[in-house]
């Protein structure tokens, strides 16, 4: 995956707690790219989601869909908008961040609302779509 036009690292997991599915995850910079910053950064951004069945199905299905309208987010993420057609070898994603000022590990052009450019390879995004379907998980989990 890219962020940016930089390698990094999208990490997530899943479990359940309260009739909702805790959706936790970072995404990971290149450690070049936060070293060359010259000064110790957060070199992730990490997100948390608590998701209902519905919540999820209905995220399942934007991801798995070719859906013009973003997909609205809890802070410090705001939105993920899909800008490339699914059918492509690369799927490119926009993911607008809410803060409000400049982040000291920001290292690109400034532009707020600050906008980052995801590029998800196919076998990637293959993978990503299938966690999210209950029929990929290893356990017949129940809500």
């Amino acid at each position: 995956m890219r962020f940016q036009g930089e390698k990094c690292t999208l990490s997530f997991g899943m479990n359940f707690t309260d009739k909702r599915m805790l959706l936790t995850g970072s995404i990971w910079f290149r450690r070049d790219v936060v070293a060359q910053l010259g000064e110790p950064v957060p070199n992730r951004i990490p997100f948390r989601l608590a998701l209902t069945e519905a919540e999820l199905d209905e995220l399942r299905r934007w991801v798995s869909s070719d859906a013009p309208l973003p997909f609205q987010l809890p802070a410090p993420l705001r939105h993920l908008s899909r800008i490339s057609p699914q059918s492509s070898n690369t799927n490119t994603f926009e993911l607008e961040l809410s803060h409000e000022q400049l982040p000291p590990w920001w290292n690109w052009d400034v532009v707020f609302p600050l906008t980052i450019r995801l590029n998800i390879h196919s076998h990637e995004y293959a993978y990503l779509t299938n966690t999210l379907s209950r029929e990929y998980w290893s356990a017949n989990l129940s809500w």
